[in-house]
């Protein structure tokens, strides 16, 4: 007589074995892996920052931070900021940190690096922008005019000349002095006066490499002082008005000199410009013609031969209406 024996394991408890040892299996595997990644993984440190720590630096300067190996988990926090305003940025080793667009000038910034394995504070100062001075550039100068232009120089007489900007250094070759400043320079005669005849001046300045040639007639020394040829307003005139801004006064000649506006014994301090044989005066703000008032155009000219000649003209405003 046969007796069969069943074991007692089902078929459902055999596979319900052999799933968990199936999840066993993967459970060791990711452990090992998860391991041996944190075993591969290197520790970071930091290595160097430029700007070197606690400089002073520019408001656009880009500072880079070093580490040894890539940081984990990094953060960049700056204190210091109006706004929150910066941008950092991550390339394997390097970190760089800047203000955007920039950081503000004359503030001192605090810049607070973490990772993983470490933390790192750097202190920067931002330079504050210094005026810088101006650097006066002079423009080349060119010849204007001369005065005389050409033609008969008295042998005594002196030369005006006139450029568009300073010349600089000014020479005269062939005769004669240069002095003064400015736009306008004279050429004095010798002391014994030119000698009569041809006569040709060369003169070269500094300022833009120029020369010119000034071509002359020596003649008789000149002995007569320049005369009033014609004024505006007429020298006794009457009724002009006192909205008047501009007096000239024109000679038979080319003058060098001051002339002055008087009402009684004060000068009313007119601004005066030269223009070879005619003098301006132009009005200047608080210093307009009152009415009914009499006033004194006076002052010392002379012509190029050094002759003198006093000035003194008059003109009478209207009434007040």
């Amino acid at each position: 007589m046969c007796r069969r024996y069943t074991l007692g394991v089902t078929k459902k408890q055999i596979m319900k074995k052999a799933f968990i040892f199936f999840l066993m299996v993967i459970y060791c595997a990711i452990s090992v892996f998860i391991v041996g990644c944190s075993e591969n993984e290197e520790e970071a440190t930091f290595i160097s920052a430029y700007p070197p720590n606690n400089s002073t630096i520019d408001s656009d300067e880009v500072i880079t931070v070093s580490f040894d190996n890539t940081p984990v988990t990094l953060n960049v926090e700056v204190q210091g900021q109006r706004e929150t305003s910066y941008l950092w940025e991550l390339d394997g080793r390097n970190l760089t940190v800047r203000g955007n667009p920039a950081f503000w000038s004359g503030r001192e910034y605090v810049i607070i690096i973490t990772w993983t394995t470490g933390r790192k504070i750097l202190t920067y100062t931002i330079r504050t922008p210094q005026s810088r001075p101006e650097v006066s550039v002079t423009p080349d100068a060119a010849f204007v005019s001369a005065s005389p232009a050409d033609g008969d120089l008295a042998a005594n007489g002196s030369i005006s000349v006139t450029f568009d900007n300073n010349p600089g250094d000014v020479t005269a070759t062939g005769g004669g002095t240069v002095s003064t400043s400015g736009k306008t320079r004279t050429i004095s005669p010798p002391a014994a006066g030119y000698p009569a005849g041809a006569l040709t001046i060369t003169i070269s300045w500094t300022n833009g490499d120029g020369s010119q040639d000034l071509i002359y007639n020596v003649v008789v020394a000149d002995e007569t002082s320049p005369e009033v040829k014609s004024s505006s307003p007429d020298n006794g005139e009457e009724g002009v008005s006192a909205d008047l801004e501009e007096i000239t006064v024109t000679f038979t000649e080319p003058v060098t000199g001051d002339l002055m506006l008087l009402d009684g014994d004060d000068d009313q301090n007119w601004e005066q410009s030269t223009d070879g044989d005619t003098i301006t005066l132009t009005v200047i703000a608080g210093a307009n013609l009152g009415n009914e008032t009499e006033y004194t155009i006076a002052g010392t000219v002379k012509d190029g031969a050094g002759n003198e000649a006093k000035i003194e003209l008059t003109f009478t405003t209207e009434a007040k209406e």
